[in-house]
C-alpha cells in the first residue's frame, strides 16, 4: 500500500511539475523573464518579470474545469509572499479541455500569437499549452483575469 501511495504522490508531482514547466515556457515565449522555483514547494511556482510588472505565479492543474480552487493556507502564503516581494500574486489554473471545446464560435486565436485565445470581443481568455491543455491566469487578490 505504501508503494502505491508513494507512486501516486510521485506521479501527481510529475504531472504538476510538467504543467509548471509548460506555463513557465509560455510566459517566456510572451516576453517574460520567468524562473521556475526549484522543487516547487514554495508559495510561488514561478517568478516572472516583464518591464515593470512582477508576478509570483502558483500553478494549479485540475482534472475538471469546475474544480478550480486554491486552499486557504496556500492563498495566505502566496498573498504574504507577494506583499513581501512586491509582486502580483497570480493563479494559473491549467485544464485539459476535451476536443476542440476552447475553439468554438465564441473564441478565436490571436493573430499575433496563436497560443493566445480571445473571446468574440477580443478579450484575453487563456493560453493554449498544446495537447489540449489550456492555462488561465487570475489575480489572487480580486479574482480578475490577468493577461500575461
Amino acid at each position: 500500500m505504501a508503494n502505491g501511495t508513494n507512486h501516486q504522490k510521485s506521479s501527481s508531482y510529475g504531472v504538476g511539475r510538467e504543467v509548471e514547466v509548460r506555463v513557465c515556457k509560455l510566459l517566456r515565449s510572451l516576453g517574460w523573464d520567468a524562473i521556475l522555483s526549484p522543487g516547487s514547494r514554495g508559495p510561488a511556482d514561478i517568478s516572472a518579470r516583464k518591464r515593470k510588472d512582477k508576478w509570483c505565479v502558483q500553478v494549479k492543474f485540475r482534472e475538471e474545469i469546475n474544480s478550480a480552487f486554491i486552499e486557504k493556507g496556500e492563498w495566505r502564503r502566496l498573498a504574504k509572499h507577494s506583499k513581501r516581494f512586491n509582486c502580483l500574486p497570480v493563479i494559473s489554473t491549467v485544464f485539459k479541455v476535451p476536443g476542440n471545446l476552447m475553439m468554438n464560435s465564441n473564441y478565436f486565436r490571436d493573430k499575433k500569437n496563436p497560443k493566445i485565445i480571445r473571446d468574440s470581443f477580443g478579450v484575453f481568455i487563456g493560453a493554449d499549452l498544446d495537447d489540449g491543455y489550456f492555462a488561465f491566469f487570475h489575480n489572487l487578490l480580486d479574482g480578475t483575469c490577468v493577461v500575461p
